[in-house]
């Protein structure tokens, strides 16, 4: 008899279990920032906002979108890197 997915000890499905709650949580962030005015839909423009040290003292920038876009096209492969 097979266990439900829920009851399996399988790296993989614990994993994309794992996964499936990260882009849920994405979905949450990015409804309460599209609610709040949405300041990190999109990545920061050091031009247009007078900033020309921003990529100097921020060497990882990451919005919502991104992370979404490379939760999409699975780039993000673990919690950790989501994190």
């Amino acid at each position: 008899t097979k266990l439900p997915s829920r009851l399996e000890d399988d790296e993989t499905a614990d994993r994309l279990r794992l996964m499936d709650k990260c882009m849920q949580i994405l979905k949450f962030l990015r409804d309460k920032d599209i609610a709040a005015g949405s300041f990190f839909q999109e990545p920061v423009d050091p031009v247009a906002h007078g900033i020309p040290t921003y990529h100097q003292i921020i060497t990882n920038p990451m919005d919502l979108g991104t992370v979404q876009t490379k939760m999409i096209n699975s780039e993000i492969h673990s919690p950790d890197q989501f994190a």
